[in-house]
């Protein structure tokens, strides 16, 4: 079989969403290269691999694996619409033989155009409604509306559409997807774990005997985050708020924090580098998540998996990642709720010991990836490897 395979040598590409750009990694801790290039390489005995991103450098990342940079501008969001043109034809290009597209989302509109001018299967990863955040969240109803008329475009031509819970299925269904796949995401339960000495990570921020409640993630307005801040403000309990991240409306919540007499209780951390959240997942008693609409946030099955459970809106994602009494409490968009949900979440001693096994029954790592590479096997109609 391994000389059969050698002959019929086929291909994935790998086609990222706008916002995963390997120049940005490059600039940071390098994590995304080395979670992409991790992922890929999974599929290294199957097929010859090649990842389409949304840059103007070419990076090396394995011998297995050739990075194709898509986009011609990186300045004033022109790489956006550079990617999406210039990565039709360098997909198109490569389509040849026993060969699959797997794109991502509203990122792919390119992709599926190559695969269907070529006669090739497509498989698209859907985890958001894109088009909402747009039209609701940016405000832009003509942008919005060109979002929708993309992301519809792609939701009815891709072969098959992965996504992460019911309620995707669901969206995806009453909008015209051909087939549609549930795998959940995953976690590393090797480096999201409890027990993680985090030490030094509270002797450098001076915590005590405070209850530590935490966001991890971009500071962007469908984060809602000043709702967060208005739940904070209302907390009697002894507490510390670790907004951990970075985004354009840091100056602007961190004026909100005095306005609301809390600065002394916030602490922005700013980015950290990826192999440092396990730390401060361990260090928090609770994790916050106030936003509008998510897809599935793999920040909660993260910290799931180092057994800190979780307060969230009760909206689209975080209602399916959320185990309601469980591993966390759902909560409406009034502050007052949100507070409330809070204090009785910080004093419930029972959803640290469920978060944990909850997780790795959902949310398994390998379970999830030898679902993903069967499927990508059916459509490339290899019955083994």
């Amino acid at each position: 079989m391994v000389n059969r395979m050698s002959k019929e040598r086929c291909r994935i590409l790998f086609v990222t969403s706008f916002d995963v750009r390997l120049i940005d990694s490059v600039k940071t801790d390098g994590s995304m290269i080395r979670l992409l290039k991790d992922f890929l390489l999974r599929y290294e005995d199957l097929c010859d691999l090649f990842l389409f991103t949304g840059d103007t450098s070419k990076f090396d990342l394995a011998p297995s694996i050739e990075h194709v940079p898509s986009a011609v501008f990186e300045k004033f969001g022109l790489w956006h619409s550079s990617y999406a043109v210039l990565s039709t034809f360098r997909i198109a290009k490569r389509l040849k033989g026993n060969a699959l597209v797997r794109g991502f989302s509203a990122a792919c509109p390119g992709a599926i155009v190559a695969a269907k001018a070529k006669k090739k299967p497509s498989l698209v990863f859907y985890e958001y409604n894109w088009s909402y955040q747009v039209t609701h969240v940016n405000k832009g109803k003509i942008l919005g509306t060109v979002a929708r008329l993309i992301e519809n475009y792609i939701i009815k031509n891709a072969d098959v559409l992965v996504t992460r819970n019911q309620s995707l299925e669901t969206e995806l269904c009453e909008r015209g997807a051909k087939r549609v796949v549930i795998i959940p995401l995953t976690f590393d339960e090797d480096i999201f774990k409890p027990g993680i000495d985090v030490t030094e990570l509270k002797k450098t921020y001076g915590v005590r005997d405070e209850k530590i409640l935490m966001y991890i993630g971009r500071l962007h307005p469908v984060k809602r985050l000043d709702i967060l801040l208005k739940a904070a403000a209302q907390l009697h309990e002894h507490f510390k708020l670790f907004i951990v991240g970075s985004g354009a409306l840091e100056d602007e919540l961190k004026d909100m924090t005095k306005s609301l007499g809390i600065a002394d209780k916030v602490v922005f951390t700013g980015a950290v580098q990826y192999s440092d959240v396990p730390k401060f997942m361990n260090m928090a008693d609770l994790i916050v998540l106030t936003s509008s609409i998510e897809g599935q946030p793999r920040v909660l099955i993260e910290a799931m998996s180092c057994g800190t459970p979780a307060v969230g809106t009760n909206v689209f994602g975080i209602r399916d990642t959320i185990d309601d009494g469980v591993t966390g409490y759902l909560a409406s968009d009034d502050p007052d709720d949100i507070a409330r949900k809070i204090s009785e979440a910080l004093a419930n001693d029972a959803f640290p010991q469920m978060c944990r096994s909850v997780a790795l029954e959902k949310y398994s790592n390998e379970a999830s990836a030898l679902k993903e590479k069967a499927l990508c096997k059916e459509l490339l109609a290899l019955d083994s490897y």
